[in-house]
Order: C-alpha cells, then structure tokens, then sequence
C-alpha cells in the first residue's frame, strides 16, 4: 500500500486518479511504527523536561543546566535504501560539564530552541536546538557574548553517556578506544555495537558533524571556521566531548558586534555529513582581474557551496574598472529525489519554486532568470567542476525577471514540454537556474557598465523549516502497480 507521505514530499488526491506531489530536497516527514509523521522541531514543556517528539528521535532537554539531554533516535526508514529500520533505537545522553544550575526556558523567538542563560559562567549561554534544515538535527551550544577571563584558549565539554555503541572518526575503520584523540575537519560516526561499520548502510546510529565556531560579520556575512574537538572514551559506556575555542575567534566575533557561537552537532543516521539524498546550492566563477564574458560562462567554477540557508540564486557582476570584464558568474542547482511517484507514472505538469530573500537584489543588467538540466557530478554535494555540467535546453517557457521578484514570495516556474519530460519518478529530477539570454542562449554579452551587477538571494534547503525552501509539485497518474494498491490515502 503506497504512503500518503514520504520522507520528502506529500501528496493530494486531485480526482480522476490524478495526484499532485509536493516534493522537497529535504526531510519533511519521518516514519516511526505507526506510519509517516509530518516533521515538527518545536520544543515543548513536559513533566518537567523539554520535550521535542515529531522528530525522527525524541529529545529530552532538562530543566536545569546541569543535568542531562536524552536523544533516543527511533527512524524508522532508511531514506538512502529505502528500506525499512528495525533496530532498536538508539539512545544517547548528554552532560555539559562545569555548568551551573541555571533553569532553561523555550525560546519565545525560536521555540524549536530551549536556552540557558550564563550556564558556563557570564556571558556564555548553553543552547539544546532542533535545527530543521536539510534534514532535522540536535545540537548543543554554547553562545559567548563575553569574553571569558584568562589568556589560554576555551574548552567546553560533554560527557557522552550510552551503553553498546562503537564511536570513530569519519573515514577510519577502527574505533576510538581510551586513547584521547583530537578530530579536525571531519565528524565522528556512532554505531550499535556488533553494527556493520560500513557508512553505506546506515543501519541504526547517530553521527556527530565536524565542530565549528561561526559569527556573523557587520555587513551580515557568516564567518565558520573548523576547530578542534577532543574524544576521550574513558569507559565502555562514557566519551567525554570536548571543544576546543581559540579565545582570538572569540575577540573577532565580539569586535564585529556579535557573540561567537559553537556547537556540537548529533544527526539522526550514522554519516554525520551526507543528509539527505538529493542536494542544493549554488557554483561560481569568480575573477578578481575580469574575464571576457565568453570565457567567464563557460569556465569551472571557483567555488561551490551546498551547505548555506541562504545563497545567490544568480549573478552576474561587472569589473569596477575594465571595460568590457566580468567578475563573476553564479549559477544555482536543485535536485529532488522524486522516487516517491514511482514507475510507470504519466507525469501531466510540473513547477519549480524558489523564494527570494530580501538581501542583495539588484538588477542592473536586466537578468530573467530560466531552468535547464543539471548533471551534478554527485548526488549529494556540489563540486566546482558541476557550473558548466547543464543543459541548453530551457525547460520553462517564461522566464523571470529578477528585477520583478519580490522579498520572500514564491517565484514560480511552470514547466514546459520538455521540463515535464525532464521529470523522474523512479530517480532524481535535478535542474538548474540561470540566466536565460546572455548565459543559456548566450545571446549576447550583458552591456557593461563599471560594477553593475544582477544579483538575487535565494533560500535553500538548509533554511530551517519547510515554508522558504526550494520546492517541486507534480501532477501526475500513478503507474498500474500504484493505482491499484489498495486502501490508498491522501492528506489534502
């Protein structure tokens, strides 16, 4: 019997046997053994704790700052096999040490946050946040708003609790023991024990992402830097995480204005860094000397980013002083695993969204925006060599104006024949967007004119909850094998 969810889309009965899917290149529900459950990160007060239950786990955050965090993770389907989970759930606890009793509260501003006030002495904060970006995550934080006494750098710690679990770093076949060890760059994998320790398989587990410590610049830009997180397994059932802080980050965040934050993030499957089975985000070709505009389209990228909230949709900017140059050239791409459709599907129509921000739009070169095919070289992160990787073929018969979008509001692109035929339902359905006269039909040069620019900010599938992320509908009939499955639902 098919769902009337999946863990990234929903759909709705429209008649005549036709459904419409609303597909997300994120986790928008999550399977417990009842069934498919819509994803809700809001924390909520219960019998003294606070509790977070409409996620793939159940996390307790206690009331007061000294006592422990439970994380029970209890998916229930495999989104990379799709297949069925039937471990038992594995259930974590969390200690901070050297904190003081101080009582948490939800955070009125953010109720998927629970906050307590000066934990680690004053001015430092102790955050527990479900964050809902590409997939739902727990973290815990610590927010310095102060610059705590002393010369040497900061350390923070968390006694790990939890009986029958392997932990090793990312990429290492062996598991920590009782040697202390230092990880960098890379996040550690938490297993059952007797567990395969083949990432592939996600079978029942937790990951813990690279830590890092990030601000915010005064012009709002977000600066993350990679630190050092030390792994002291001192008994079969006991790991004390502890982060390391360079106090000359913390001085950088608080001379720009902001407190300097770090944390340490637990996802709900064993590979800390690969989320979710499709991926966003944006490429770029930058040069500081300009380019020919026919040579700038057509290069590699010089960065690629798939991990932002928020990042440029396109852009095109020209030199501030050579006539005729190009600094850079931004292309965005989205894929959706639409598996969920299925084989054999008449897929009717299609549209694309995407949300504008309210951040950095102009349009001096008048720039409408187009979708083509995208063809990254991965199905789960975006690398320099994927900018020139796209179609010629515009899938949309409407492209749109950035100059006539507007702050946090869908824009819409209805697809065209070909867009429809682009469409999977037994694979991803990857697209790209772009600058339709001067770069897919490549038309033209855009007319120069010192630092002009057309420019819009898009949300991605990192933006915490699902009512700003990038999105897919399809109407379409099922294949003979799902039209006749019986007792077929549909949330409208």
């Amino acid at each position: 019997m098919m769902q009337p969810l999946s863990w990234n889309a929903s759909f709705q009965y429209l008649g005549r046997g036709q459904r419409r899917a609303d597909v997300r290149g994120k986790w928008v529900n999550w399977k417990d053994q009842s069934g498919w459950q819509s994803i809700d990160a809001r924390f909520r007060e219960d019998s003294g704790m606070f509790s977070a239950s409409n996620i793939p786990a159940v996390f307790l955050a206690p009331a007061i700052a000294t006592n422990t965090a439970i994380l029970s993770v209890e998916q229930a389907f495999d989104i990379f096999e799709k297949s069925e989970i039937k471990d038992s759930p594995l259930v974590l606890e969390f200690t901070p040490v050297g904190v003081r009793p101080v009582g948490g509260h939800i955070n009125p501003d953010s109720p998927s946050q629970v906050v307590y006030p000066d934990a680690w002495g004053d001015g430092i904060d102790l955050r527990y946040t479900i964050w809902h970006g590409k997939s739902p995550r727990a973290t815990k934080e610590i927010v310095i708003r102060k610059m705590p006494p002393g010369t040497g750098d900061l350390e923070y710690s968390f006694v790990v609790r939890s009986s029958g679990v392997s932990i090793r770093k990312k990429g290492n076949k062996k598991p920590i023991t009782g040697t202390p060890e230092s990880v960098k760059n890379k996040g550690l994998i938490i297993r059952q024990s007797g567990k395969s320790d083949d990432p592939s398989t996600r079978m029942r587990g937790a990951g813990i992402k690279r830590p890092v410590v990030w601000y915010y610049s005064p012009n709002g830009k977000l600066v993350r830097t990679n630190i050092t997180l030390k792994v002291h397994k001192v008994s079969r059932s006991e790991t004390i995480l502890t982060k390391v802080v360079p106090r000359s980050l913390v001085a950088a965040a608080l001379s720009a204005g902001c407190p300097l934050m770090s944390d340490t993030t637990t996802t709900f499957y064993p590979d800390p860094d690969t989320e979710t089975s499709s991926v966003d985000g944006k490429t770029s070709h930058a040069s500081v000397g300009g380019e020919d505009w026919s040579d700038l389209r057509t290069y590699p990228a010089t960065l690629s980013e798939d991990s932002n909230a928020t990042d440029y949709g396109s852009q095109i900017e020209a030199h501030a002083s050579t006539s005729d140059k190009w600094i850079t050239h931004t292309r965005s791409h989205y894929s959706f695993d639409t598996t969920s459709i299925g084989a054999g599907a008449t897929i009717t129509s299609g549209t694309f969204s995407v949300m504008p921000t309210a951040d950095a739009r102009t349009d001096d070169v008048s720039s409408d925006l187009t979708i083509v095919s995208s063809a990254p070289a991965s199905e789960t992160a975006l690398v320099d060599g994927d900018h020139d990787n796209i179609g010629t073929t515009e899938l949309v018969d409407v492209a749109l104006s950035i100059g006539s979008m507007s702050d946090d509001v869908y824009e819409d692109f209805v697809l065209n024949s070909a867009g429809v035929s682009h469409l999977s339902g037994i694979d991803q359905s990857r697209f790209c967007l772009a600058d339709s006269f001067y770069d897919v039909q490549n038309l033209s040069p855009p007319t120069w004119a010192a630092s002009d620019k057309s420019e819009v900010v898009m949300y991605f599938a990192e933006q915490s909850g699902t009512s700003k992320d990038p999105k897919l509908e399809v109407v379409y009939t099922p294949g003979a094998s799902e039209s006749s499955a019986a007792g077929f639902m549909m949330f409208v």
